[in-house]
């Protein structure tokens, strides 16, 4: 029951990321939590505090990514909760014509209902190639 109730959680709050509301993730961050999105993009991160996580995932909402949970798997009780979430990720320009497509793993952790450790695994390469369209195109919203 209790890992039906994270994935229900999870796949809600990342709808209404999508929906431009990203204020339910950031919620679900403890203050102290630690995000890793490794590589050289400007995407790249390594924070141990909710703030710059926020400014992270409002960036992330602004530039108009979708990311859309393929598969989430849940493992452990309230107190040491694991989750990976399998998603595919993309943008589209003001045409229509999708610009950016990826595919990840989100690796976490969480204690009772709170993100406390977040690690995004997907193709850097892809990542660094949307930062310079977004560059050449004077679209990013940092």
């Amino acid at each position: 029951m209790y890992s039906w109730l994270v994935r229900y959680l999870l796949r809600r709050v990342i709808a209404q990321g999508r929906a431009g509301n990203i204020d339910p993730t950031i919620a679900r961050y403890a203050d102290d939590a630690h995000f890793r999105f490794p590589g050289r993009s400007s995407w790249a991160a390594d924070y141990h505090e909710k703030a710059p996580i926020a400014a992270w995932l409002r960036r992330f909402v602004a530039v108009g990514l979708q990311l859309e949970p393929q598969e989430i798997l849940v493992r452990g009780g309230p107190w040491n909760t694991t989750v990976s979430v399998h998603f595919t990720d993309c943008w589209a320009n003001a045409a229509g014509e999708v610009i950016y497509t990826n595919e990840g793993v989100l690796f976490g952790k969480m204690a009772w209902g709170k993100l406390t450790a977040v690690t995004v695994f997907e193709d850097t390469q892809k990542v660094a190639d949307f930062d310079d369209y977004l560059e050449a195109h004077e679209l990013d919203a940092r």
